[in-house]
């Protein structure tokens, strides 16, 4: 049988794999493609978008079968004018596709249906979509209504980001698509993501995955296409995925049924696990990237005997077969991504990754340029490892990872971080042991780790702190080979923080002691102040992370949750004198939300203390563009930078913020300090290096 293939991306290529393992394929011809698919198949120079070119094409090649990867094609209707045309189609009608093209129109389907999703409301005019958003508050979800790819959902944390949301979205800036909006409750759980085949009258469980949305380690900086992503997805259960086919898949498909618009291909559910079971977030009608290069290794059915079933209404009563081993696909993306990606910048080593054992490298935005492979997009190649279990998948994947050679190149460091830290955690209960492993935890936070206990470990060290050399030798972590000797820095800034405490509980005994941002901070071992309220505010998988080694107690309270979210303000109880620092968070939000955000304190804690670190303006810059201290740490992307001389003035504009001061802290020792030292008395220094700020907060 010859195929079409539909499709350039990484997607593409994990399907182009296994369709060519299957015998039913005689030849694969693969429009517009890319290098990694020249491998595979036939290049054709087809518009999708011309989809009588399509018709004709297919006529004069015989093809038996048109997989469509992307979901344009299919919400334009490329699948109704090739079976008009007698051709089968792996992929829905556009009536179908609405499913994917119009969040309006799902949300409206699981009302009618009862298929559990978040609370919502639909507007088309900019002033009643602000007024919803004032008077319900965040945080909220804001949609465009059509095709973003990609760029059109706000996760929004304060009323001030759903309001920027709402004005770009009815701006103009997504066409058509943000004519409508949908607004939704913020659902809280873990996200996962969910595959079934579908023939249009019965749906067939098809795989898990779990992506990784966020640019950065520890699911930090704005969103992207997808960063990563393991199968199966181990939160999916046998239990949650019975729950998912009757109450979110079944119903749909039978609700497109009853609309003469019954649905066929891959229908992806992108869900939250919550509290009261599976929650949809969205549909999509094809499968996902890079989900797809995660899942695709693991199938031992015939792929292309699948889909033409799905395709001819005749899907296999049976399970489908999948290997029981783990996949995990890392993305590497140009510097500058998800913004302006850097363009044109050669890439080498692929064969070097690809010779290691279960690896496998897949194509996403490159091209060639006479003999050199070059990257042409944002997310430019893949690369999947294959293992018995998740850790072991993960540390081949990094291997291939770290075979390639292409500076101009990034990705993030824990991809299946919730997987590996799921089975080292069973390993642990099976084993009996209670000293926790991290593998799998937010490089960023190993790094800052090490590098304080290196000062904790020195007879001359800055730091003596028994709490944080206990958390670093009971980790199970290469640290001197991720990241080579260890710094100061970490330790001198903790060391800031540690002195302004201890100033403030001589005062105030019984004062609230707010950490933002760090999960495995010590302060309260090295300061004491054991009469006082200390409150941990992180992400809830930090959270997690802090509570293998420190416990909450009536004086210390752990709170999982975004700095953003406002709620942690309730926590501190009234009356009472408050510090609030944020070590090493600020640089990772965007400008607006740190504005807000320090706005929002001032108001709510007149008179309470707040100490922070920054960096300056041009460490921002580079930080956007990718930065790796060591071979294996890849630092987040830092939206807000400034410098010293700007930090009072917008402090004021901000929060009418008065009683400002900026301290120094060291970045290194021995001879290195002796000509900092010397260079900070330079105005033109000062203004170029990190630096820490405490404030007051006005009456």
């Amino acid at each position: 049988m010859n195929v079409l293939l539909i499709g350039s991306g990484g997607r593409e290529h994990a399907i182009a794999i296994a369709l060519a393992r299957s015998p039913l394929l005689a030849r694969l011809f693969i429009a517009p493609g890319n290098p990694g698919l020249a491998e595979l198949g036939e290049i054709v120079a087809l518009d999708p978008a011309d989809h009588a070119a399509v018709a004709g094409f297919c006529a004069e090649k015989e093809i038996g079968l048109v997989v469509v990867g992307p979901e344009q094609p299919l919400v334009e209707g490329l699948a109704d004018m090739l079976r008009a045309a007698g051709v089968l189609v792996f992929g829905p009608s556009r009536a179908a596709a609405r499913l994917e093209g119009s969040k309006g129109f799902v949300k409206d389907l699981c009302r009618a249906h009862a298929i559990p999703t978040a609370a919502y409301a639909r507007f088309s005019d900019r002033d009643a979509a602000l007024a919803h958003v004032r008077a319900v508050g965040a945080p909220i979800v804001v949609k465009a209504d059509g095709l973003a790819a990609g760029k059109g959902v706000v996760v929004a944390e304060t009323l001030d980001e759903a309001e920027r949301a709402i004005a770009t979205m009815f701006s103009g800036a997504f066409g058509a698509s943000g004519g409508e909006v949908v607004i939704e409750e913020k659902l809280e759980g873990e996200e996962v993501s969910f595959f079934a085949l579908c023939d249009g009258t019965r749906a067939l469980p098809f795989a898990s995955a779990q992506d990784h949305k966020r640019v950065g380690e520890g699911d930090a900086g704005p969103n992207t296409g997808g960063m990563g992503a393991c199968s199966p997805a181990p939160a999916v259960t046998d239990e949650i995925e019975a729950q998912i086919m009757a109450r979110i898949v079944e119903p749909t498909l039978a609700a497109m049924r009853e609309m003469d618009a019954p649905f066929s291909g891959a229908l992806f559910a992108g869900l939250m696990l919550t509290a009261h079971g599976p929650e949809l977030i969205e549909f999509n009608v094809r499968f996902g990237d890079p989900e797809t290069q995660a899942m695709l290794p693991r199938l031992e059915d015939d792929l292309l005997e699948l889909m033409l079933a799905a395709a001819k209404g005749a899907l296999p009563e049976r399970r489908l077969r999948f290997s029981p081993r783990f996949a995990l696909t890392v993305v590497l993306a140009a510097k500058g991504y998800p913004g302006q990606p850097l363009a044109g910048t050669e890439i080498r080593g692929l064969e070097h990754a690809r010779a290691i054992a279960g690896v496998v490298v897949t194509h996403a935005g490159t091209r060639r340029d006479g003999a050199r492979l070059v990257a042409a997009g944002g997310r430019v190649l893949n690369v999947t490892g294959i293992a018995d279990t998740a850790s072991e998948a993960q540390r081949i994947a990094y291997d291939g990872v770290d075979a390639i050679d292409w500076p101009e190149g990034f990705c993030r460091r824990d991809i299946g971080w919730r997987a590996v830290a799921r089975e080292a955690g069973q390993a642990r209960a099976d084993a009996g042991k209670v000293a926790p492993n991290l593998t799998g935890v937010p490089e960023t936070m190993l790094w800052t780790l090490h590098n304080r206990a290196g000062e904790a470990m020195r007879s001359d060290g800055v730091l003596r702190d028994p709490k944080t050399l206990e958390i670093y030798r009971a980790l199970d972590y290469d640290y001197d080979a991720a990241f080579g000797p260890s710094g100061p820095s970490h330790a001198y800034r903790a060391l800031v923080f540690d002195n302004e405490l201890r100033a403030f509980l001589a005062a105030h005994p019984d004062g609230v002691i707010v950490n933002l941002g760090e999960g495995l901070e010590t302060h309260r071992y090295r300061v004491g102040g054991d009469e006082a309220l200390w409150i941990t505010v992180d992400l809830p998988e930090s959270i997690a992370i802090r509570e293998r080694f420190i416990a909450p107690d009536d004086h210390h309270r752990h709170v999982a949750m975004s700095a953003l979210d406002r709620r942690w303000f309730d926590e501190i109880p009234p009356g009472r004198p408050v510090y609030i620092t944020a070590e090493g968070l600020l640089m990772y939000l965007e400008p607006a939300d740190v504005a807000a955000l320090i706005a929002d304190m001032a108001r709510r804690f007149p008179k309470a203390r707040f100490c922070f670190d920054h960096i300056p303006r041009w460490m921002s810059q580079r930080m956007m563009k990718g930065y790796r201290p060591s071979r294996s740490l890849t630092i987040p992307p830092m939206p807000w930078g400034i410098d010293r001389s700007e930090i009072a003035p917008t402090l004021r504009e901000w929060a009418g913020i008065e009683q400002v001061e900026t301290l120094d802290y060291r970045l290194f020792r021995g001879w290195r300090a002796l000509i900092f030292d010397y260079l900070m008395r330079l105005p033109w220094t000062r203004e170029r290096v990190p630096a820490i700020t405490r404030v007051i907060f006005p009456r």
